[in-house]
């Protein structure tokens, strides 16, 4: 009996494991299947991928290519433009007299050729083929008459111009595009032409102002294969498989190509799809996981789906309180139009004007709406601003309102704008009393940082390596700026907010000048600037605030050294005028300021003025706080340079910063009386 009941559990146990193995081969089947369709069906997606990334990046070159040939034809109407005036006087004019040209237009195409960019050398070629006069000596004399692009400008109308294919220029035997213009009048015959070429210069010169990407490689080709211009370093960099669009310039046989490195436009998607592969298997093994778990557990899975709805539930209803949140925004909004088919006022401008509804809201600013005048602007550009006085809660609020007139398909409608201006207030004194927080916690650890690094550097200076110097001073210099933005931020602070305090006593500008230049000689030195005073140095009394005024003159010489050549001189001085002012100034000799960027240099956060390998790192906000200084101690701060591309500027360059006060007379007069 106990043999049979043996063998009985031993029947059960067999049953058990044949239902569980043959239900772990279905489902490892059923895995295996999951698993080719999961593959072929990320390989799908892979490829498609792949071939959306090649279409994008052909519609990317040939929209470069597009720009690119706009640009070119732009400058090509361009030098048509300068060179129209010319054309129309030499066809009334005689080519054969030699001297009588050079005479009357010698002097003004080579002023055309210097002048232009996209003109270099300017050859006049005569009916028959021959250059009769040309702003290159060796070109007079030449024969072009079998050139394709003479045989196309003899036949063109006034105003016009042919692009040839590119070709072997024979005086000098460069590559080069001619480009000419007829000699005509119209209802005359062609009395010649003008022409010019594009060498590869002028090309890059083109594409360098364009900004393309570097890994891009811009060619320009003919028809039949004749290459004017390719950015391409060499030939082994053409040689590698390429992605390439190629766009025709208009009116000629030209067309522009633009290429860049099959790996270059793939690289994304390579990341793209092995991030998207590695996050798939993860996703696709932790599904097959589960699965195998789901069959075992399926009371787990159950509550585990419960669990999942009740997030659900709470992921709703977070969304819908997001809504509701977004939907009442801070500003009141009122639309309305003239003749009432569209009124609308959100809750909160039913609230600022305190009336019930949205016709009430209405009805108090259409009076108010801007009024359409013949002759006035254009619609779209109507606008007024009004301030409404309202009582919420026994306090009366300052509602102002911006009224703008807009156009639609139903005719002029009016869009409001109310904002509760005594909440603005209320907000902008808070937001200040954080700037100053924020700025005041900030500056007292970088100075502790930064007198820190001092101290490391004074102590352990010899036993430190050159990467670890290195990276210590570039510590401090870092904690200096960003000391020095904190500064600049709170100085700013208190100008825009009439909190800077200024304690005007009466000064030495000797004393001044001594002072300025000891406190930043060690700057300087840094630098490998030498920093010295003026050999003469007016001694008059001015009333000014010692610390303000040390810290405007540390402002213009720190700017004077960063752009000073190595081994230049910066110096400080000052000089009495007659009429009874005093100028300190500094002046360097750097390459001097643009004159694009004169107007806009004392200005907060002013754009860089200089090239990016020229213009020194700062905040932007050094001179106009320099500049908001001197102007609350009763002076001025005045500018001369001049730019190194200027005429004259290669051997005088330079910049010199002015502050100007008026001299204390009294303390003069008594002064010159003791002596």
């Amino acid at each position: 009996m106990t043999h049979r009941l043996s063998l009985r559990r031993i029947t059960i146990f067999d049953r058990i494991s044949h239902v569980v193995t043959g239900s772990s081969r279905r489902m490892l089947l059923r895995t295996c299947g999951l698993t080719c369709a999961f593959v072929l069906f990320l390989g799908a997606l892979i490829y498609l991928d792949y071939l959306r990334t090649i279409e994008a990046s052909r519609q990317r070159l040939s929209h470069v290519a597009s720009l690119f040939n706009q640009t070119f034809l732009s400058s090509l109407d361009l030098a048509t433009a300068q060179i129209s005036g010319v054309t129309e006087e030499l066809s009334r004019s005689d080519l054969d007299d030699i001297e009588d040209f050079e005479q009357t237009y010698g002097a003004r195409l080579q002023r055309i050729a210097r002048q232009s960019q996209q003109i270099g050398i300017i050859a006049v070629i005569g009916p028959e083929g021959t250059v009769r006069w040309s702003t290159m000596q060796s070109f007079v004399g030449v024969e072009v008459a079998d050139r394709a692009y003479f045989k196309r400008a003899i036949e063109l109308s006034p105003g016009g111009y042919t692009l040839g294919e590119p070709i072997i220029a024979r005086p000098t035997g460069m590559r080069v595009t001619p480009v000419a213009w007829p000699i005509v009048a119209d209802g005359q015959p062609v009395r010649g032409i003008i022409a010019s070429s594009l060498d590869e210069a002028y090309f890059e010169a083109l594409l360098a102002g364009t900004r393309f990407d570097p890994d891009m490689v811009v060619e320009i080709s003919s028809d039949d294969g004749h290459t004017a211009f390719s950015s391409a370093p060499d030939a082994a960099a053409m040689s590698q498989g390429r992605l390439e669009s190629r766009a025709r310039i208009r009116g000629s046989n030209l067309s522009t190509s633009v290429s860049v490195p099959r790996s270059t436009a793939l690289a994304g998607l390579v990341v793209r799809s092995a991030s998207f592969a590695t996050i798939s298997a993860i996703l696709y093994a932790c599904a097959i996981a589960a699965a195998f778990v789901a069959e075992k557990r399926s009371l787990a899975l159950a509550a585990a789906l419960e669990r999942s709805r009740m997030e659900a539930l709470r992921a709703v209803q977070a969304r819908n309180q997001f809504q509701a949140i977004f939907q009442n925004v801070d500003d009141g909004i009122v639309v309305f139009d003239e003749r009432g088919r569209v009124e609308n006022a959100n809750r909160r401008a039913r609230d600022l004007l305190d009336v019930p509804d949205t016709r009430s809201a209405v009805a108090m600013l259409r009076p108010m709406r801007p009024r359409s005048d013949a002759g006035t602007a254009a619609a779209s550009d109507a606008r007024c601003t009004v301030r409404l006085g309202t009582m919420k809660n026994g306090q009366r609020r300052e509602i102002r309102c911006r009224i703008s007139r807009v156009d639609h398909i139903l005719g002029q409608a009016y869009y409001c704008l109310l904002t509760d201006v005594s909440a603005e207030e209320r907000l902008t004194n808070t937001r200040i009393q954080f700037i100053e927080s924020i700025n005041h916690e900030l500056r007292t650890p970088l100075t502790s940082l930064s007198g820190s690094l001092n101290l490391y550097l004074d102590r352990y200076d010899d036993s430190l390596t050159p990467s670890g110097r290195k990276l210590i001073g570039m510590a401090k210099r870092n904690a200096d700026r960003l000391l020095m933005l904190v500064n600049d931020v709170l100085t700013l602070q208190a100008v825009d907010h009439e909190r800077l305090v200024v304690n005007r006593e009466p000064l030495a500008t000797r004393e001044v000048v001594r002072e300025a230049v000891a406190g930043m000689r060690g700057y300087a030195d840094s630098f490998g600037v030498q920093l010295g005073a003026a050999e003469e140095v007016a001694d008059v009394p001015i009333l000014a605030d010692e610390r303000r005024l040390q810290q405007v003159l540390a402002n213009l010489v720190s700017n004077a050294v960063k752009y000073s050549p190595r081994n230049g001189r910066v110096e400080v001085g000052a000089t009495a005028h007659d009429d009874g002012s005093v100028a300190i100034w500094c002046r360097d000799e750097g390459p001097g300021i643009p004159a694009h960027a004169r107007d806009s240099i004392f200005e907060r956060f002013a754009p860089p003025a200089h090239e990016p390998a020229v213009q020194a790192t700062g905040t932007g906000l050094g001179l106009a706080i320099s500049k908001e200084l001197v102007s609350r101690q009763g002076g001025r701060l005045e500018l001369d340079t001049i730019h190194v591309n200027e005429p004259g500027g290669e051997s005088a360059h330079g910049t010199t910063f002015r502050v100007v006060f008026e001299i204390d007379r009294g303390r003069a007069e008594g002064k010159a009386e003791e002596t």
